[in-house]
């Protein structure tokens, strides 16, 4: 019985990369692109539920790397095993191009759709 167990745990693993590896490479990103699109088209200017969601889904994404690379032997492009330096570099960069994309998102909502 425990043979079988034990069998599984490795089908689990790669299942488990395979569905979060996915999240943080596109799915997670075309949920990032929807909040975004939501932020312009709501009518408040000041922080809203959108903007939440949007800053939650960066941190989701990242989150999600950090489970790829610690318990499902998250790789590299390259196929190389991932580091907590890989995860790093992911984190800052996702973090810095969200936040421009972000204030971009606001200057648009503000100064082109705003009514006048």
């Amino acid at each position: 019985m425990s043979n079988d167990a034990e069998s599984g745990a490795p089908d689990q693993r790669k299942s488990l990369g395979c569905l979060l590896r996915m999240f943080w490479m596109m799915f997670g990103n075309f949920a990032l692109g929807l909040a975004a699109l939501r932020i312009i088209q709501s009518r408040s200017v000041l922080f809203s539920a959108w903007d939440a969601a949007y800053w939650l889904l960066v941190g989701a994404i990242i989150f999600s790397r950090y489970l790829d690379i610690r318990f499902a032997a998250g790789t590299t492009p390259s196929g190389q095993r991932a580091t907590s330096r890989d995860l790093a570099r992911h984190a800052i960069y996702l973090t810095a191009i969200a936040a421009v994309g972000w204030v971009l998102i606001l200057v648009v909502k503000i100064v082109w759709l705003a009514p006048k």
